[in-house]
């Protein structure tokens, strides 16, 4: 049987490990890891943001490349509820 110390020292193992995970940007970038995450499609998502399919396929690129505006972040991430 664990100790109590053994056991926090677990848990916050664990919880460390993930705040890091957390911290750490998705290779697809966070729009898309939400949007899959939600089901919705990229057409969904434009027409919630009241913009073009394209338009978010090039956001999605952009925040890739670190090329996206905190301001558009904003937007979408309102348009899927977050």
């Amino acid at each position: 049987m664990l100790s109590g110390y053994e056991i926090r020292k677990v848990f916050d193992d664990g919880a460390k490990a993930l705040r890091s995970r957390l911290r750490e940007t998705p290779q697809e970038g966070w729009i898309r890891r939400t949007r899959e995450a939600l089901r919705m499609s990229q057409g969904e998502l434009a027409y919630l943001a009241g913009v073009e399919q394209s338009t978010i396929h090039r956001l999605e690129e952009n925040e890739v490349n670190k090329k996206i505006q905190l301001d558009t972040l904003e937007k979408l991430a309102d348009a899927m509820g977050c």
